[in-house]
C-alpha cells in the first residue's frame, strides 16, 4: 500500500456559495480534522494534526495556512460538487500506511446559503479509522 492519503467526497448542495468575502470559513465549505497518529490530540504545530477547510472553488486551508505538497481537485455535480485531496507521506504525518493503520478523523459540512448564517453544520467524528 502507498503512503499518499487520499480524501474524496460528494456533495450534495443547492447553492454553492463563493466567493468569500470575510474568509474561507464564510462560506460553503468540507472541514476535515486529520489525527495522523491517532492519538487523541489535535494541536498544531504536530506535523501528523490537521484542520483542513475545503471550499467548493477548490480552495484549501490547513490550520489557517493554505499548504504546499498536497493536491486537490473540485468539480460541479449536477446537484452540488465533489472533491479529492491528495496528502502525501510528507504532508499528513501519520507515518507508513499499512493494514491495519489508525487515523482519526472527524468530517464536517458547512452549507451557507446566503451571506450571513450557516444554513447547515454537520459533522461525524471517530477517533479512529482502519486501513
Amino acid at each position: 500500500m502507498g503512503n499518499t492519503l487520499y480524501l474524496a467526497g460528494i456533495i450534495t448542495d443547492s447553492v454553492k456559495l463563493e466567493p468569500y468575502p470575510n474568509g474561507l470559513g464564510n462560506g460553503d465549505a468540507v472541514e476535515i480534522a486529520l489525527d495522523g497518529l491517532a492519538d487523541g490530540t489535535q494541536k498544531p504545530p504536530r506535523s501528523d494534526d490537521h484542520d483542513l477547510l475545503l471550499s467548493p472553488g477548490g480552495i484549501l486551508r490547513d490550520y489557517g495556512v493554505y499548504p504546499t505538497g498536497s493536491a486537490r481537485a473540485v468539480a460541479a455535480t449536477g446537484g452540488g460538487w465533489a472533491f479529492e485531496i491528495e496528502l502525501p507521506y510528507g504532508v499528513h504525518g501519520a507515518g507508513p500506511l499499512s493494514s491495519g493503520k489508525q487515523i482519526g478523523l472527524t468530517w464536517g459540512l458547512i452549507d451557507r446559503d446566503s451571506g450571513t448564517t450557516w444554513d447547515t453544520i454537520l459533522t461525524t467524528s471517530k477517533r479512529s479509522g482502519r486501513f
